[in-house]
């Protein structure tokens, strides 16, 4: 009989923390490439949006493949 582990309240931490950090450095980029008015148009958020989106879709994928739930 196999138990599955709850993921530690750190790693979910880190994990958060992680995608913050990457989202506030991927604004700062944008900002000084393409000028700080760009992050008020759609398209200035579609390009925070979607690399921060593929960040935690990535990290999800590390995890699970770390932390099997079978």
């Amino acid at each position: 009989m196999s138990t599955m582990r709850e993921p530690d309240s750190r790693e979910v931490l880190r994990m958060a923390l992680g995608t913050v950090v990457f989202a506030v450095i991927t604004v700062v980029l944008t900002g000084f490439q393409n000028g700080w008015h760009s992050l008020t148009t759609v398209r200035g958020v579609l390009d925070v949006l979607v690399p921060t989106l593929l960040w935690f879709v990535g990290m999800l994928i590390f995890h699970l493949i770390r932390h099997p739930r079978m």
